[in-house]
């Protein structure tokens, strides 16, 4: 890279670091290790929740997403953003889980539940977990080296081993010096930088292509079925498509709390108010998000697919084919450009050609970014790349390696530690999880989309959503329940995971060999035939016909079902919820939860209480930032950009020049009035929240006895 890029990495990254080193003095107790003293204010909450959220790997996942399926994919799942922001408003599950002061799942989990399950639910958490981020480390170096265009291996090592060690170090320095207070700090950090970062990179495309001339004829020319602009002739994509999103709706709701990479960030609000409205922030600056992904996706597609970039594109292919290629068979060199036809391909084992199909698309985006970015740009993307995958690295390794110790080893002590001890602790499993994460990624040869694996993985862990969301509003749930609910869903993802990483080589042949080929047919197409064109499960030996998503639906569905039985059954007494709340007789310091004790009378105020989560809590600016929300997301992005338009389609139909300027007004004018709003509104209150959040940690009294166990 130019000088120029190098600068543009390393200013940004050594402002975030010297951050961090001021940050760390402040961690004075296992509250302030594990979640920042319970003081961090909405704007800090929703930058650096955000940007560990999003990550490198998110980018490519969601940009490997967007590649394939287009807008189509885009426009459904616009559905979702009522019920986002409806989520976000009301405080739904995250309010109540700050109510209970818990400072993991797993403490939550014993007041809820009892120890024994605690411990059980820390151990399928866990493995789900740390499985799901192993690939982190790996995907990130990879995206890495292949835009920087680094050599194969250095001293006769893979160089992607070498940036993921030298990454993964840096993070694991990072969430051990101050734990969640060095993570949110410098995650914070990083997001506020990243405003501008995206900004600009929006406005050199919007520069270098011509939308109606280039990037709609390049989206165009696709199959009928398949179209990456009408939303309603995508029928006949498969992964992507209209039951991904309706499956994604229904996980929203039961499993909005499940994931604990970044648990971190679920006790540290100052109060249960603030960890509402930093919710409602985030979800917000979550849709700019979602717009950059989309025209990543779009503007690499266009680049490739274009006649006007053909030379360029070739030389994308040939050279992501050969580094791939390199790196399925692990050899020292990369071939030349070009050399790696199709003959060389199919000598490869079955699954090394999955494994390079999958990698060649994903890398697609990253290599095409590399040859159209001039001086400057290179480094200001690079920089971004680096914050995306330090900011969820640090963020995951403080969320497992304290899952490993608050959940697993302190509940088993009969004594509590001490504060040092509990503390170091807590760094050595840090540091743990990070060698776990080094050798996995280096063993494992990815073999589906990425948000596939994300949903296979988190579908190991899903029996934990109607044990978290009823847990939280349901009197009546058992800890017999909680254990049906948990062992239902591991059950089901983790036969699918083996049925998907095995079908080609093992269970399709076996199958065939026992003749159960013809009866997995039938029952394959019984669901499509009977499932409206949602879901089609198609009996080949390349690939297991149930999809990551569809499993995911499964195991939270049986779950669901069999937590509600189980818990009829079993219950004898209704579950205390104001003790665990800490509501009426047992309010903390004899003070009552915030906001109303009573739900209001007349409509308007019941639209205000339960539909926007307006309450006696909420500031003048609070009820203005959430009425613009309700405006933003139902009004603008669900009446008019959706649900009229859906309508005005069934009647007459628009034409791909039509969806063209819909996406044009939509998607790149939104994205970059949302860009230039954020940029001043997020980054000059970030900064202000970040001085008193070092002031309240300056003042804070610690308690040495809130370490995370249930007296």
């Amino acid at each position: 890279m130019h000088w120029i890029d190098w600068l543009c990495v390393l200013v940004p990254l050594a402002v975030v670091l010297a951050v961090g080193l001021k940050a760390q003095r402040y961690v004075r107790s296992v509250a302030d290790f594990l979640s920042a003293g319970r003081v961090a204010g909405r704007y800090v909450l929703s930058v650096s929740s955000g940007m560990a959220g999003m990550g490198l790997i998110t980018l490519l996942a969601m940009g490997e997403m967007y590649y394939n399926s287009g807008f189509p994919i885009a426009f459904w799942w616009t559905v979702t953003v009522p019920f986002i922001f409806f989520i976000s408003m009301t405080g739904y599950c995250t309010y109540r889980f700050r109510e209970t002061r818990a400072m993991t799942m797993g403490q939550f989990f014993e007041i809820r539940y009892g120890k024994s399950f605690r411990l059980t639910a820390a151990v399928i958490q866990s493995c789900a977990g740390i499985i799901n981020y192993a690939i982190f480390p790996a995907v990130g170096a990879r995206f890495l080296v292949y835009y920087m265009n680094l050599p194969q291996t250095v001293w006769g090592m893979q160089t992607s081993m070498l940036v993921m060690a030298a990454f993964l170090s840096v993070a694991v320095i990072v969430a051990v010096m101050g734990g969640q207070v060095t993570v949110m700090v410098t995650d914070c950090v990083q997001g506020l930088f990243s405003y501008p970062m995206f900004l600009a990179l929006l406005l050199f495309f919007l520069w270098r292509f011509s939308w109606g001339d280039q990037v709609m004829p390049a989206l165009a020319d696709r199959p009928a079925g398949m179209s990456l602009i009408n939303p309603f002739d995508s029928i006949s994509l498969r992964d992507f498509n209209i039951f991904y999103v309706l499956a994604g709706i229904f996980g929203m709701f039961l499993g909005h709390m499940t994931w604990a990479g970044s648990s971190g960030y679920n006790g540290a609000a100052r109060t249960p108010h603030e960890s509402k409205m930093g919710g409602l922030l985030g979800r917000w600056r979550e849709s700019f998000n979602t717009f950059m992904y989309v025209l990543l996706a779009v503007f690499a597609f266009t680049f490739m697919h274009h006649l006007d970039f053909s030379d360029g594109a070739r030389e994308v292919t040939a050279a992501t084919e050969a580094r791939v290629y390199a790196e399925v068979t692990q050899a020292e060199t990369v071939p030349e450009a070009g050399s790696v036809d199709a003959l060389a391909v199919k000598e490869l084992t079955p699954k090394q050609r999955q494994t390079f199909s999958s990698l060649v698309t994903q890398m697609t985006i990253p290599m095409s970014m590399r040859h159209m970015l001039p001086v400057g740009l290179v480094g200001i993307f690079c920089a971004l790349l680096v914050f995306l995958m330090v900011s969820t690295d640090t963020t995951y390794l403080h969320s497992w390696g304290t899952i490993l110790v608050q959940d697993l080893v302190v509940p088993l002590l009969r004594r509590p530690l001490s504060t040092r001890t509990q503390i170091n602790a807590l760094r050595a499993a840090i540091v743990l999880v990070a060698l776990i994460a080094f050798v996995f990624s280096n063993t494992f040869a990815q073999f589906d989309f990425i948000l596939m694996f994300f949903q296979i993985t988190g579908a190991l862990w899903a029996g934990a959503g109607a044990v978290i969301t009823l847990g939280l509003y349901w009197s009546r749930g058992t800890r017999q329940g909680a254990f049906a609910s948990l062992i239902v869903g591991a059950v089901i993802a983790l036969g699918g995971f083996l049925c998907q990483a095995s079908w080609a080589d093992t269970v399709y042949p076996w199958l065939e060999e026992a003749g159960w080929l013809p009866a997995v047919g039938l029952v394959c197409q019984a669901v499509t035939d009977h499932a409206f064109g949602l879901v089609v499960w198609e009996l080949t030996s390349a690939r297991f016909p149930i999809n990551s998503t569809e499993l995911l639906f499964l195991a939270n569905l049986l779950s669901l079902s069999a937590y509600l039985a189980v818990s009829l059954v079993t219950c004898r007494k209704a579950f205390d919820m104001d003790r665990m709340l800490h509501r009426g007789k047992w309010a903390l310091d004899g003070q009552e939860t915030e906001g109303e004790t009573e739900a209001p009378r007349g409509f308007f105020n019941k639209f205000r209480y339960h539909i926007l989560g307006i309450d006696s809590a909420y500031t003048r600016g609070d009820r203005v930032i959430t009425w613009a929300a309700w405006i933003w997301s139902f009004v603008y992005g669900f009446l008019l950009s959706f649900v009229a338009v859906v309508i005005w389609n069934l009647f007459s139909p628009w034409s791909i020049r039509a969806w063209g300027i819909y996406f044009f007004v939509t998607v790149l004018c939104m994205a970059i009035l949302l860009g230039t709003v954020f940029t001043v509104w997020f980054t000059r209150c970030g900064i202000l929240e970040l001085r008193q959040l070092f002031r309240d940690l300056a003042a804070r009294i610690p308690d040495r006895g809130d370490d995370g166990r249930v007296c």
